[in-house]
């Protein structure tokens, strides 16, 4: 009997990306490399700009946990817009209409810039999210109000690939913090939530990088299982 291949995942998995892996005969291995926490805003709701963006299901949840009346009141009367499936199902959840929504930061900054005349936008974000959507809404004459509202937290430790092909990443940040301890493997392949990771991993020298197809936990599992799919040694 042929063993199995296994990966190891750099954060906690949903139930049914397990359930999936498990169905396809494969052994995922856990190595938490970020975490995060709650940052407070410190100020109204209600006095802020009148368009709200998101670019992490962490956000919402932030300001949720905050004052979750105080969220829903001054949000309904907002235009969101709200990057990955994540986030705006959240949202949604919660009674809120997301009115602009996109898979990536650039794809959600030209939407904004073809839909509104230049006003005041905020943006609740964390510590080390990327300056790519606040230059390029500044840019383009908005008056940007950033937020951070949780901040994200490396965990780096050293990781014993042992017999694992691969290893999912889902952020710049969990790349950041695997290099804080590791070297790369030569041999092994990195498995990218999105193209900013992806960017990420190849700065670092990373040269097998496969990306998801869409920005979201399921895609990734469906392109490590394609990818597993492809590469099963042939037998007799």
């Amino acid at each position: 009997m042929s063993q199995k291949s296994e990966y190891i995942a750099t954060r906690q998995l949903s139930t049914q990306s397990l359930e999936q892996i498990q169905a396809a005969g494969l052994r995922l291995r856990t190595v938490p490399l970020i975490d995060s926490r709650q940052v407070r805003l410190g100020r109204p709701l209600d006095g802020l700009a009148e368009r709200w963006i998101f670019t992490s299901a962490k956000a919402v949840k932030s300001l949720l946990a905050q004052d979750r009346q105080a969220f829903l009141a001054a949000a309904a009367a907002r235009t969101l817009a709200v990057v990955g499936e994540k986030s705006t199902r959240l949202l949604k959840e919660q009674g809120l209409t997301v009115a602009v929504t996109a898979p990536q930061a650039e794809a959600l900054t030209e939407l904004l810039i073809a839909a509104y005349e230049p006003g005041g936008a905020t943006y609740f974000c964390g510590n080390r999210s990327m300056e790519t959507l606040p230059n390029l809404l500044q840019f383009a004459g908005f008056k940007l109000e950033t937020y951070p509202v949780y901040e994200t937290l490396l965990m780096p430790q050293e990781v014993s690939w042992k017999t694992a092909k691969g290893a999912l990443f889902f952020s710049p940040s969990a790349v950041d913090s695997y290099f804080q301890e590791n070297s790369w493997p030569v041999e092994k392949t990195a498995f990218a939530i999105g193209t900013t990771t992806a960017k990420a991993l190849a700065t670092a020298g990373v040269k097998q990088i496969e990306t998801a197809g869409y920005p979201s936990e399921a895609a990734l599992i469906q392109k490590l299982l394609t990818w597993e799919n492809a590469h099963v040694p042939a037998t007799d």
